[in-house]
């Protein structure tokens, strides 16, 4: 039964993609000394694109993140190195994280390309600029007196909100500030969709009826595929099965029965990682035989599941599963009337990608 659900959801499967479980952050900002200049790496777990912009008065060169939600980075950083006094970092709006380059003096020559998992902006100074900013002690040269009034400049400006102002109005001596460079979808594609799939085994007590009085309880064993649809929104499917015989303590004969439903429904996911809550709700399609020396009994009927649960992720791919079932579904046959469902209390094993 199984194999067939799966089959129905093939389609959508192809367009399954899995979604990370950790936000989108700018973890690190590496500086690497290169023999004409600075390499500086900005590494994410996630950027949908970014946008350059030169600033002046004093000189800056700005870099919005888009898609970042927060910055795990270091948010200040003292270069003094290749016309690079400092780096800051800061969230500049929701969903936008913002890396400033404090320059010393004029607009150096730079590159930015994309990397795996970042970008690198490589700082080459113009021919004739200062590789450094550290002047021999005791010597009050020209270079070190414009570099404290610019680290002055630059600290009030750190004070305004003059660098969240939107770029695209900010205005210079020399005008509008320079849009550089934009991308889009550079960095490592956020994934929407994922795939979960579920083999369980639980344990079975009926509520009432034949099934609680003469089969009482056992293993239920099955399986769940899961489509993640939203963020934490999941449309599931599934199957079980529940078998047991018994002998007759009166008659001394057997009697056989056999529970199998087939589930759909929705989940909703209330977080995203190592430790995954869960609360779902559906339906069934009942399929319950039982047979007995004198008759076999057969019916069918719709009936009504909920689930709540969490699952573990203990490796990139692998997940254990705890899941508690209630469903209900009631019966009535020629040994009368009866709720084919009951209490589950499950543990199961699978993958999600």
């Amino acid at each position: 039964m199984i194999c067939v659900l799966a089959v129905g959801v093939s389609p959508a499967m192809g367009q399954v993609i899995s979604e990370p479980d950790v936000p989108a952050l700018l973890t690190h900002i590496i500086l690497t000394k290169a023999a004409d200049g600075l390499d500086i790496k900005l590494l994410f777990t996630f950027y949908s694109s970014y946008q350059a912009i030169e600033l002046s008065s004093p000189n800056r060169i700005v870099i919005n993140l888009n898609g970042v939600e927060d910055i795990a980075a270091p948010r200040l950083i003292e270069v003094n190195q290749s016309g690079v006094l400092k780096i800051r970092a800061g969230m500049y709006l929701k969903g936008i994280a913002r890396v400033v380059l404090d320059l010393t003096d004029d607009m150096p020559s730079y590159r930015i390309a994309p990397i795996k998992d970042g970008l690198i902006l490589s700082i080459r100074p113009r021919p004739g600029t200062a590789q450094a900013i550290e002047p021999r002690t005791g010597a009050k040269t020209d270079l070190k007196a414009r570099t404290e009034a610019r680290a002055k400049a630059q600290e009030k400006e750190r004070q305004k909100a003059a660098d969240g102002e939107n770029p695209t109005v900010r205005r210079s001596p020399q005008g509008v500030a320079r849009v550089l460079s934009q991308t889009s979808e550079t960095g490592p594609s956020r994934k929407r969709n994922f795939l979960r799939i579920i083999a369980s085994t639980d344990y079975f007590s009926p509520r009432q009826g034949v099934l609680k009085n003469v089969y009482r309880h056992g293993m239920n064993y099955g399986g769940e595929i899961n489509v993640g649809v939203a963020r934490f929104i999941e449309i599931w499917i599934g199957g079980h099965y529940f078998g047991k015989t018994v002998t007759d303590a009166a008659t001394g004969n057997e009697r056989k029965v056999r529970l199998v439903p087939l589930e759909a429904g929705i989940k909703l996911r209330l977080h995203k990682g190592v430790f995954n809550p869960y609360l779902g709700v559906g339906g069934g399609y009942f399929q319950y035989k039982e047979r007995t020396s004198a008759a076999t009994i057969r019916e069918k009927r719709p009936g009504l599941v909920s689930q709540a649960g969490f699952f573990v992720k203990i490796a990139r791919f692998i997940v254990i599963d705890f899941s508690t079932q209630y469903k209900y579904c009631p019966m009535e046959t020629a040994a009368g009337k009866f709720d084919a469902g009951g209490f589950h209390f499950g543990l199961g094993l699978g993958v999600e990608f």
